[in-house]
């Protein structure tokens, strides 16, 4: 991800849309390929594209505002970078919200008393926030789980246990 990715997010959010109205953005454009070949391609013309950008938009209940940052986006060639952008949007609407988005990955399917450990452990290390998990299975875990959120990785699975044995016997 780039910077400027990650401050046009910045830029997206300060446009304070909503969160819903930005999901059905990316569901917009995630709904066909040709639509973002035709608004990246420097052949079609801005006049074209902001043409598209309006048909399309005119069909959905999308504010103003993100009409207009997308058309900003097709100016500046910014709308392969879009993924990305969202991503930036999502993650910084996130913090203003206080809601922690955790990957917590089993070897088979957790029980209910496995998935109110790991949401007491997550509210215990961040008092006050909101955690929102994603329940997963990696049957290479062999056991245990493992926990990701944003940069931080906490895990307890039976493969990083045997690893970290090995690498005690193999030095």
């Amino acid at each position: 991800m780039t910077q400027e990715a990650i401050n046009n997010g910045k830029v997206l959010l300060s446009l304070n849309c909503s969160r819903e109205h930005v999901e059905d953005l990316q569901k917009i454009l995630d709904c066909t390929d040709l639509l973002k070949k035709i608004l990246t391609s420097p052949v079609v013309s801005n006049k074209k594209k902001y043409n598209i950008i309006d048909k399309i938009m005119k069909k959905t209940k999308l504010p103003k505002c993100l009409i207009s940052f997308l058309k900003v986006m097709c100016k500046n060639g910014m709308i392969d970078q879009m993924d990305d952008i969202l991503e930036s949007y999502y993650r910084q609407w996130d913090l203003q919200h206080d809601i922690l988005r955790v990957r917590a990955a089993f070897a088979e399917d957790p029980s209910e008393k496995e998935k109110k450990e790991v949401y007491s452990y997550i509210e215990g290390k961040f008092p006050g926030w909101k955690c929102v998990c994603q329940f997963e299975v990696e049957p290479e875990l062999l056991g245990g789980f493992k926990l990701r959120y944003g940069n931080i990785e906490y895990d307890r699975s039976i493969l990083n246990r045997l690893q970290y044995l090995e690498n005690i016997i193999s030095s």
